[in-house]
């Protein structure tokens, strides 16, 4: 009976630790908490989650948000795309962001609810945030970085948060750390020189124009092509147009790469008409509107927030940054790291324009057709007549790196915000909460290292 007994023991015990170790539940892995990327932009918020691998192309945004609202009769606010779909000529869009400054913080505050609640679908409560926002603005950009931190921090719950700018991102995308950055947006275009990814104010040109969807308007209606009251029976009407103008300039217009005269002569004879599909199915004809939007880039006046500096839109701007710059080596560098990005730099025969820009803001000849990749240039000094070359450092554009589809230029940006949130030795510049009950709002302009 003692064997038997020991034997049905063992047995039961062994069969008990093997159920118990079969069915324990295994313990589960604690999801880190999601990294919100947050582009600011005067026409549309790229948001998104950094950790975000679900498809390719892991530097695009989730969620593209028209950076608009509108309110309605009832009082009710219509956000993002909706609110553009509802626009019309007697209602007037509210932007939050105009020009790369932020002009309503609470419309604003309503948008990134709108995105984070509805389109992102994500908590905010011991999540992380990465703002990428407009340099340039000196004392501005301070009080409102202190509001959004208040923000996320109090409202939001956050965990940690960081502002960047926007240009640095921008080089990161690319690479680099020592560039000139070209940003072609919505209603504003900037030029910014980076030296060891950092940049000062005084460096940051800005370009301020009307947005193309304002400008095709008002050109359309003046060519009669469109009928602002509706009364015309053949010509389509505005309302029924709806929010097709940023469509058709983004669709249709190209950089002149001649003379401007000789352009328009072109559109004259009908060499420059292309037609337009409206959602409604009726056809409508575009030809000098095509090319006469971007030269509002080309030919503007520059400057910091300060003065003005001197004209020849973007290409002057890039060859005064050059030209300020007095040492050889950062002058190679800067030279052949131009790096082109927003929604307005894809807008076709844009980097040849600038080139040509370029070379004439520095006194310098076309570049061949033959050798627009090569970024030195070698003279012969005619004057010493003993042969010697010297090296003349030609202006560098990416024009086949950055026409990729998966990372086009208007993601450039958010990009850079990814890789930044990915990386640990950035962790140093993320503020924690704790750090913010401790020292305020003012540590974020204390850990403005990058500006």
């Amino acid at each position: 009976m003692t064997v038997i007994y020991s034997t049905l023991y063992k047995y039961t015990l062994t069969h008990n630790n093997y159920n118990s170790r079969t069915t324990m539940p295994k313990k589960k892995k604690k999801k880190a908490p999601p990294c919100i990327i947050v582009d600011l932009g005067s026409c549309s918020l790229k948001v998104g989650i950094a950790s975000n691998t679900k498809t390719s192309a892991s530097w695009s945004p989730d969620n593209t948000i028209s950076c608009c609202t509108l309110p309605t009769e009832n009082r009710a606010t219509m956000k993002g795309e909706t609110a553009r779909q509802q626009w019309d000529r007697r209602a007037e869009l509210i932007r939050p962001i105009q020009r790369g400054k932020i002009t309503d913080m609470e419309q604003l505050k309503l948008l990134l609810t709108h995105a984070f609640n509805d389109k992102l679908d994500v908590t905010t409560k011991g999540s992380h945030i990465l703002f990428a926002d407009a340099p340039g603005h000196g004392a501005s950009s301070r009080s409102d970085r202190e509001e959004l931190m208040t923000w996320t921090f109090e409202k939001l719950q956050m965990q940690s948060c960081m502002f960047i700018p926007q240009p640095i991102l921008a080089a990161f995308a690319a690479g680099k750390t020592t560039a000139i950055v070209v940003d072609a947006g919505f209603e504003s275009s900037s030029v910014t020189k980076i030296i060891d990814g950092s940049l000062s104010q005084s460096d940051v040109h800005r370009i301020n124009y009307p947005s193309f969807e304002s400008t095709m308007l008002e050109m359309m209606v003046n060519s009669e092509k469109v009928s602002a009251t509706g009364e015309a029976q053949d010509i389509p009407s505005v309302d029924e147009i709806g929010t097709s103008f940023r469509l058709i300039a983004e669709g249709t217009c190209y950089c002149c790469l001649h003379d401007i005269e000789r352009e328009k002569s072109k559109s004259k004879s009908g060499r420059t008409k292309k037609k337009y599909q409206l959602p409604d199915g009726t056809w409508i004809g575009v030809s000098e509107e095509r090319f006469l939007l971007p030269e509002t880039m080309c030919g503007g006046e520059y400057g910091n927030r300060w003065r003005t500096i001197g004209t020849g839109g973007l290409g002057g701007s890039v060859a005064n940054q050059l030209k300020s710059c007095n040492d050889r080596n950062t002058y190679f560098d800067l030279a052949n790291n131009i790096i082109c990005c927003g929604g307005r730099s894809e807008i076709e025969h844009f980097d040849q324009r600038l080139d040509l820009e370029i070379s004439k803001g520095l006194g310098l000849k076309p570049r061949p057709k033959k050798s627009l990749e090569d970024d030195l240039v070698e003279e012969e000094d005619e004057e010493d007549g003993i042969g010697e070359k010297k090296m003349d450092m030609r202006p560098k554009l990416p024009i086949t790196k950055t026409k990729s589809k998966k990372k086009p230029r208007k993601f450039a940006t958010y990009a850079g915000g990814a890789m930044v949130a990915s990386i640990d030795s950035m962790r140093s510049l993320w503020i924690t909460k704790p750090e913010f009950d401790e020292f305020g709002a003012d540590v974020c302009i204390d850990r403005r290292r990058l500006s």
